[in-house]
Order: C-alpha cells, then sequence, then structure tokens
C-alpha cells in the first residue's frame, strides 16, 4: 500500500509543473477565456445617418424640449420620447423636417423623431 503511495506522490509532483504553466500561460500568453470573448465592432453613428445633438429644456411660452445641433441650430421634436427628455442628454438623432407644419413655439425647425439614441 505504501508502494501505491508513493507512486501517486511522485505522479502528482511530475505533474505540478505542467498544471502551473499552462495555468500562467493563459494569463500571460493570453490563451485564456478573456481572448475567447467577443465585444461588437463600436458603432459610426455619422455613417448610420446620425447627427450629434443634445436635447435641451428650453423654457419659452408652448416649448419644452427641443435638441440643439453641434451647429447651435435648434430643432423643435415630434414625437420625442419621454426617456429622452433630459436637459444636456448628449444623443444621435435621426429626424424628417416636416414641411408646412405649425408651432406656437417658432424656436426651430419643427421635425420628426425616426431615431434617437443616448451618445457616451
Amino acid at each position: 500500500m505504501s508502494k501505491l503511495k508513493n507512486i501517486a506522490l511522485i505522479m502528482t509532483v511530475a505533474a505540478l509543473p505542467l498544471v502551473i504553466t499552462s495555468c500562467c500561460c493563459k494569463k500571460v500568453c493570453g490563451r485564456g477565456k478573456e481572448e475567447r470573448t467577443t465585444t461588437a465592432p463600436p458603432v459610426d453613428y455619422v455613417k448610420e445617418g446620425y447627427t450629434a445633438a443634445t436635447v435641451i429644456y428650453y423654457e419659452l411660452d408652448a416649448c419644452k424640449w427641443m435638441i440643439q445641433l453641434d451647429d447651435e441650430k435648434k430643432l423643435e421634436p415630434r414625437g420625442m420620447d419621454t426617456a429622452f427628455q433630459k436637459d444636456k442628454l448628449k444623443v444621435w438623432v435621426k429626424y424628417e423636417i416636416l414641411k408646412g407644419a405649425v408651432s406656437t413655439c417658432m424656436a426651430g425647425t419643427i421635425v420628426k423623431i425616426t431615431e434617437i439614441k443616448e451618445r457616451k
């Protein structure tokens, strides 16, 4: 029985360096699970047709929420989701100009929001 214990001990001692180097190699060489996880490439919103803008609270009579483009032009949005009605929120936006639309605000171009996403 003690001969069997000695053989098991010798095999354990012999295998130990292999186990240690294999674990270390995964961390150092990048061959571990970290490499297997993939992330989606970042979206190029400009190429996708979005415009960079900022949602602003605009205190003027009937106006409340406006979208200000980076060139300072203001859009008066129709159909903007309430989840995006936060002052100074940076967004990516797609919109259509509503020709002939009437506004009591008259502070910007009246648009229909077709898509909006928060900028990070």
